[in-house]
Protein backbone atom coordinates (compact mmCIF):
# COMPACT_ATOMS: atom_id res chain seq x y z
CA UNK A 1 0.00 0.00 0.00
CA UNK A 2 1.33 2.97 -1.37
CA UNK A 3 -0.50 5.36 1.63
CA UNK A 4 2.26 3.54 3.98
CA UNK A 5 4.64 5.64 2.14
CA UNK A 6 3.26 8.88 1.67
CA UNK A 7 3.53 11.77 4.20
CA UNK A 8 0.32 14.56 4.08
CA UNK A 9 2.34 17.55 5.22
CA UNK A 10 -0.45 20.39 5.65
CA UNK A 11 -0.36 24.26 5.75
CA UNK A 12 -3.05 25.57 8.22
CA UNK A 13 -3.06 29.70 9.19
CA UNK A 14 -6.33 29.98 11.11
CA UNK A 15 -7.56 26.80 9.31
CA UNK A 16 -10.39 25.64 12.45
CA UNK A 17 -13.05 25.94 9.96
CA UNK A 18 -12.04 23.42 7.43
CA UNK A 19 -8.91 21.41 8.66
CA UNK A 20 -10.95 18.34 10.03
CA UNK A 21 -12.10 17.88 6.58
CA UNK A 22 -8.64 17.97 5.54
CA UNK A 23 -7.59 15.48 8.23
CA UNK A 24 -10.70 13.11 8.11
CA UNK A 25 -10.01 12.38 4.10
CA UNK A 26 -5.87 11.66 5.43
CA UNK A 27 -7.06 9.44 8.55
CA UNK A 28 -5.59 6.31 6.60
CA UNK A 29 -1.68 7.51 6.40
CA UNK A 30 0.49 6.82 8.88
CA UNK A 31 1.38 10.17 9.59
CA UNK A 32 0.03 14.08 9.05
CA UNK A 33 2.60 16.86 9.55
CA UNK A 34 0.12 20.15 10.32
CA UNK A 35 2.68 23.04 9.93
CA UNK A 36 0.30 26.46 11.22
CA UNK A 37 1.11 29.75 12.00
CA UNK A 38 -1.49 33.11 12.57
CA UNK A 39 -4.68 32.23 14.78
CA UNK A 40 -4.02 28.52 15.81
CA UNK A 41 -5.59 27.52 18.84
CA UNK A 42 -8.63 25.44 17.39
CA UNK A 43 -6.81 24.16 14.81
CA UNK A 44 -4.28 22.29 17.44
CA UNK A 45 -7.36 21.43 19.39
CA UNK A 46 -8.73 19.75 16.38
CA UNK A 47 -5.47 18.06 15.02
CA UNK A 48 -5.38 16.62 18.53
CA UNK A 49 -8.71 14.08 17.75
CA UNK A 50 -6.61 12.44 15.02
CA UNK A 51 -3.18 10.08 16.58
CA UNK A 52 -1.88 10.26 12.99
CA UNK A 53 -1.77 13.91 12.82
CA UNK A 54 1.34 15.81 14.37
CA UNK A 55 0.97 20.17 14.57
CA UNK A 56 4.09 21.78 14.50
CA UNK A 57 3.84 25.31 15.69
CA UNK A 58 6.15 27.14 12.83
CA UNK A 59 6.38 30.55 10.89
CA UNK A 60 5.44 32.06 7.63
CA UNK A 61 8.80 32.17 5.28
CA UNK A 62 6.67 32.66 2.34
CA UNK A 63 4.42 29.65 0.43
CA UNK A 64 7.28 27.87 -0.96
CA UNK A 65 9.86 28.01 1.34
CA UNK A 66 7.40 27.37 4.49
CA UNK A 67 6.14 24.46 2.37
CA UNK A 68 10.20 22.67 1.68
CA UNK A 69 10.27 23.63 5.69
CA UNK A 70 6.98 21.75 6.21
CA UNK A 71 8.41 18.93 4.35
CA UNK A 72 11.43 18.74 5.83
CA UNK A 73 9.71 17.58 8.96
CA UNK A 74 8.15 14.57 7.71
CA UNK A 75 8.75 10.92 8.73
CA UNK A 76 9.68 9.67 5.15
CA UNK A 77 10.54 11.35 1.41
CA UNK A 78 7.37 11.24 -0.43
CA UNK A 79 5.57 14.14 0.62
CA UNK A 80 1.70 15.19 -0.65
CA UNK A 81 1.43 18.87 -0.46
CA UNK A 82 -1.59 19.94 0.99
CA UNK A 83 -3.49 23.05 2.27
CA UNK A 84 -6.02 23.28 5.41
CA UNK A 85 -8.80 24.22 2.88
CA UNK A 86 -8.08 20.67 0.66
CA UNK A 87 -9.78 17.01 1.09
CA UNK A 88 -8.70 13.89 -1.08
CA UNK A 89 -11.81 12.40 -2.98
CA UNK A 90 -12.23 8.75 -2.13
CA UNK A 91 -10.90 8.37 -6.09
CA UNK A 92 -7.89 9.69 -5.52
CA UNK A 93 -6.78 8.15 -2.21
CA UNK A 94 -7.51 4.62 -3.98
CA UNK A 95 -5.36 6.43 -6.51
CA UNK A 96 -1.99 7.17 -4.13
CA UNK A 97 -2.81 3.57 -2.60
CA UNK A 98 -2.26 2.02 -5.52
CA UNK A 99 0.70 3.75 -6.65
CA UNK A 100 4.40 2.46 -6.66
CA UNK A 101 6.40 4.27 -5.37
CA UNK A 102 10.08 3.69 -6.42
CA UNK A 103 10.71 5.94 -9.22
CA UNK A 104 12.67 9.10 -7.56
CA UNK A 105 12.52 11.47 -11.22
CA UNK A 106 8.79 11.19 -11.13
CA UNK A 107 6.40 13.82 -9.70
CA UNK A 108 2.20 13.53 -9.51
CA UNK A 109 -0.09 15.40 -10.26
CA UNK A 110 -3.67 16.22 -9.04
CA UNK A 111 -6.93 17.84 -10.23
CA UNK A 112 -8.04 20.24 -7.94
CA UNK A 113 -11.74 21.31 -8.01
CA UNK A 114 -12.63 24.55 -6.31
CA UNK A 115 -15.72 25.42 -4.80
CA UNK A 116 -17.58 28.04 -4.43
CA UNK A 117 -20.42 27.78 -2.72
CA UNK A 118 -20.30 24.48 -2.33
CA UNK A 119 -20.08 24.24 -6.46
CA UNK A 120 -17.48 22.79 -8.75
CA UNK A 121 -16.20 25.63 -10.63
CA UNK A 122 -15.37 24.43 -13.85
CA UNK A 123 -15.52 27.37 -15.95
CA UNK A 124 -13.07 31.15 -15.91
CA UNK A 125 -9.76 28.95 -15.65
CA UNK A 126 -10.82 27.06 -12.55
CA UNK A 127 -11.73 24.01 -13.80
CA UNK A 128 -8.36 22.58 -15.26
CA UNK A 129 -6.40 23.22 -12.21
CA UNK A 130 -3.85 20.22 -12.68
CA UNK A 131 -0.54 21.29 -10.48
CA UNK A 132 2.67 18.99 -8.78
CA UNK A 133 1.49 17.91 -5.20
CA UNK A 134 3.11 14.37 -4.22
CA UNK A 135 6.88 14.73 -4.85
CA UNK A 136 9.98 12.42 -3.67
CA UNK A 137 11.74 15.92 -1.74
CA UNK A 138 14.83 13.80 -2.37
CA UNK A 139 14.48 14.83 -6.12
CA UNK A 140 11.97 17.97 -6.12
CA UNK A 141 11.11 21.42 -3.67
CA UNK A 142 8.80 23.91 -4.00
CA UNK A 143 10.40 27.42 -5.43
CA UNK A 144 10.48 30.42 -3.31
CA UNK A 145 7.90 32.24 -4.40
CA UNK A 146 6.10 34.29 -1.65
CA UNK A 147 2.60 33.51 -3.27
CA UNK A 148 1.40 30.88 -6.27
CA UNK A 149 4.56 28.36 -5.36
CA UNK A 150 4.76 25.51 -7.04
CA UNK A 151 7.42 22.25 -7.34
CA UNK A 152 10.30 23.26 -9.35
CA UNK A 153 10.37 20.22 -12.22
CA UNK A 154 13.02 19.92 -14.35
CA UNK A 155 12.54 18.79 -17.90
CA UNK A 156 13.75 15.59 -18.00
CA UNK A 157 11.38 14.13 -14.77
CA UNK A 158 8.27 12.50 -15.19
CA UNK A 159 4.93 13.65 -14.05
CA UNK A 160 2.33 11.51 -13.84
CA UNK A 161 -1.28 12.41 -13.48
CA UNK A 162 -3.27 10.80 -10.59
CA UNK A 163 -6.69 9.75 -10.71
CA UNK A 164 -9.49 11.41 -8.59
CA UNK A 165 -10.15 14.63 -7.21
CA UNK A 166 -8.27 17.06 -4.44
CA UNK A 167 -11.64 19.50 -2.93
CA UNK A 168 -10.32 22.97 -2.26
Amino acid sequence: MATDQIYPVVLARDAAATVEFTLESLRDFPEIIVYAWGPKARTRETCRSYPNAHFVDGDFLGNGRTRNRAASLAEGDWVLALNADEYLSDALRASLDRLELQALATAYTVHRHNLFLGKDIRWGGWGNDWSVRLYNRRSYHFDDALHDEAVVVARESEIEPLQGALWH
